[in-house]
């Protein structure tokens, strides 16, 4: 589903929205940025267009920290190196999942990527990785990526559906020190190591289905579109799996020119 620019798809999703039906989706809808290239999912059809309808899970708006902390982020400052990891164990997500989870966050942290540098390594080493063929869904294993940004500050990303535990984490280094966003909230640390602020949510160590059914509920209480979140994070993905092939950094600008966004 949603895999191509298919109008039958499209149409299902504004279908079910006009019944006041809440789409959310664990999984990319559309499933990449050249499935929306046609404007199947990005035209307005009768005042509605079928990309603003679905929400996808676990962005990082979902992510109960970083949401909230838009004043300490000013506060911290210029950012050198920004590291993200997002895992969860098999059979939870898919790899595609927790890796757009991952790259959704650090195109909010790091700002816009000029290249990216990824390898991919699936459950079964012995086989041709799928992530060469490009399909983000067929994904498994693990992924890493090196990011450069338009400034020139660098970025990390570590994504597994194979780990031992469920983490969403954002490391952020910078003059101000290191800044340490858990879902349980964060921490900031200047170059000596002492404490400037911090803040601990009730939330601690939650599992994977907790985390997901928080989310998916505050989108059914306060639905929201975010759209702009999601096709960053699919163009960024488009992106590594073109340098898993390549075995190259690549940007993510050509492949917003490829898909014509």
């Amino acid at each position: 589903f949603g895999t191509a620019d298919t109008p039958s798809d499209a149409e299902a999703v504004l279908a079910a929205s006009g019944r006041g039906v809440q789409v959310i989706a664990l999984e990319a809808v559309p499933a990449s940025v050249f499935a929306s290239a046609g404007g199947t999912w990005t035209k307005a059809r009768h005042g509605r267009r079928a990309i603003d309808a679905i929400r996808f899970v676990p962005g990082r708006a979902d992510h109960p920290a970083l949401a909230s902390i838009d004043e300490v982020l000013a506060s911290f400052g210029p950012v050198t190196v920004a590291s993200v990891r997002v895992t969860c164990q098999p059979g939870q997500l898919g790899l595609d999942t927790v890796l757009l989870s991952a790259l959704s966050m650090i195109d909010r942290v790091l700002g816009p990527v000029e290249s990216i540098d990824a390898t991919m390594t699936p459950n079964e080493p012995a086989r041709t990785p799928i992530a060469a063929q490009g399909r983000l869904r067929d994904l498994n294993g693990h992924a890493v990526a090196l990011l450069r940004s338009t400034q020139g500050t660098a970025g990390h990303v570590f994504a597994s559906d194979s780990a031992d535990a469920w983490e969403r984490t954002i490391e952020l280094l910078g003059p101000a020190g290191r800044l340490i966003i858990r879902e349980e909230g964060f921490v900031w640390t200047d170059l000596d190591g002492a404490i400037v602020d911090s803040n601990h949510a009730a939330i601690e160590g939650e599992a994977a289905v907790t985390s997901l059914a928080r989310a998916i509920r505050a989108h059914l209480d306060h639905p929201e579109p975010r759209v702009e979140e999601l096709l960053g994070a699919l163009t960024l993905a488009q992106a590594a799996l073109l340098s898993q092939k390549t075995r190259q950094p690549e940007s993510p600008a050509a492949i917003i020119r490829a898909a014509a966004l």
